[in-house]
């Protein structure tokens, strides 16, 4: 007994649920089928061949990849996943066994060749891994997918060892919920996007109820995270400053203090303009980037100055998209696959949300109202944030938010239920609410996998 009460507790738990149903997720998921995974999959390709950064040939922006590694990934593109056209495993058990010619190298455009490495290193080592083990593409994709989760399951891992016992269970359900174990069992940025932020989460709430002071080492440890979260992806820095939670009496000095925010401020703006420039260096005309879709204008500056000239209506057309995409968005949060756009059934979707709202609902430390405010209203700023980007993204002049998708708030979920659900009512056994969520957690994403197998999939 005292081995599993030491043993069995939630980041234990975590590591071992998402590292079994993570493996899943990697092998139901048809080669390539996460959204925009196959361009994503190019930049790790490239970087683990040590190419950095964008080639530009021929006025297109790409990598030189193996030729028989594009022709391999893009038959496995543009799949419908109709009850007609679904993928045959016995298929990709045969092209697993086709081996790629290194040698044999074109230039494969690729609109994303642009964005920074970082989020891709876990993957790129897998593929170095795979490519080192003479595999074939396929599986060197999924040994992309396979690091990608490592990745995840560590840094998260670390996340449980920082966050308060009584504040675990929120971000376990979070952390092992259907989309964003798919996300983290993919090749994306979205991995290390999830990953850093829930440990930046994990390390304020930290410090918030420690007792000991914080040093130069733990604004330097915060500031990295920060300046790491920024070259994976932007949106997310808005969250950074949930730091203002921690009281100043809780820093060594005050120089420490605003030295701080100082560096977080850094980290919200520095990331990006120093990728810039870094491919600006190359001498490519960013125009070049833009070839991928050309059937409407985008300029974010235009589109702004249009949306300007009649606020009023900028505002109903986005209160309009709320409710008209809202639902998608919120159930993307949870599951919504591929590029199929996959939805998970309603009955599933409630459940995780019931989940969420049981384990927010459970007795914890109590937290001063400045943690609430801070939280709720940082929370819900980021999630507007992220709309309104995506409004101005869109086509000029147009009345529909454009390439929006729930996943893109599953980072700000536990963060949002750390500042909006205080009413703290029900208690229960630590050990029985570990085991019970297990195997809530495990039956739901058991069911999640069985469901996208029998969509994916033709049946043996």
């Amino acid at each position: 007994m005292k081995f599993l009460e030491r043993y069995l507790n939630f980041q234990n738990l975590f590591v071992l649920i998402g590292l079994i149903m993570g493996v899943k997720f990697i092998y139901v998921n048809p080669p390539w089928q996460s959204n925009d995974e196959d361009r994503h999959f190019y930049n790790a390709y490239a970087i683990s061949e040590g190419i950095i950064g964008p080639q530009y040939v021929n006025g297109k922006v790409g990598q030189k990849l193996p030729i028989d590694l594009t022709n391999t990934v893009r038959s496995y593109q543009g799949i419908p996943f109709s009850k007609e056209a679904k993928v045959d495993k016995r298929s990709v058990e045969k092209d697993r066994k086709k081996k790629i010619r290194s040698f044999k190298k074109a230039h494969f455009p690729n609109p994303s060749s642009g964005i920074s490495p970082v989020g891709y290193i876990p993957a790129s080592i897998g593929i170095f891994v795979a490519k080192t083990l003479n595999k074939g593409a396929i599986d060197i994709g999924y040994w992309a997918r396979l690091f990608s989760l490592f990745s995840y399951l560590l840094i998260v891992y670390f996340a449980f060892r920082l966050l308060p016992i009584s504040f675990q269970p929120v971000l376990f359900v979070v952390s092992l919920c259907p989309m964003v174990l798919y996300q983290a069992a993919s090749v994306t940025y979205d991995t290390l996007t999830y990953s850093f932020l829930f440990l930046f989460l994990a390390f304020v709430i930290h410090h918030y109820f420690s007792d000991k002071k914080l040093s130069w080492k733990h604004i330097g440890i915060l500031v990295a995270i920060a300046f790491l979260q920024g070259f994976v992806k932007g949106g997310y820095f808005i969250l950074f400053f949930t730091v203002l939670v921690i009281p100043m009496r809780r820093f060594n000095t005050k120089g420490i203090y605003f030295a701080l925010i100082a560096g977080l401020i850094i980290a919200s703006f520095i990331p990006p303009i120093i990728w810039k420039s870094y491919k600006s260096t190359l001498n490519i005309p960013p125009e070049a980037f833009n070839f991928f879709q050309k059937d409407f204008r985008f300029d974010n500056g235009a589109n702004l100055k249009f949306q300007l000239g009649d606020p009023v209506n900028m505002a109903l057309v986005v209160i309009k998209n709320i409710f008209t995409q809202g639902k998608v968005w919120v159930s993307g949060v949870v599951g919504r696959f591929g590029y199929s756009y996959t939805l998970l059934p309603s009955w599933a979707v409630i459940c995780w949300y019931f989940l969420f709202l049981t384990t927010a609902c459970l007795i914890r430390k109590k937290v001063n109202w400045t943690f609430i405010i801070v939280f709720s209203a940082l929370s819900l700023l980021n999630i507007a944030a992220i709309i309104g980007g995506f409004y101005l993204g869109s086509p000029v002049g147009a009345d529909f938010i454009y390439g929006l998708q729930g996943r893109y708030f599953s980072p700000i979920l536990p963060f949002a239920i750390f500042g909006l659900f205080n009413a703290y009512f029900i208690r229960v056994n630590p050990k029985m609410l570990r085991i019970g969520l297990s195997i809530i957690v495990i039956v739901l994403l058991g069911l999640s996998v069985n469901y996208l197998d029998g969509v994916f999939y033709l049946a043996n």
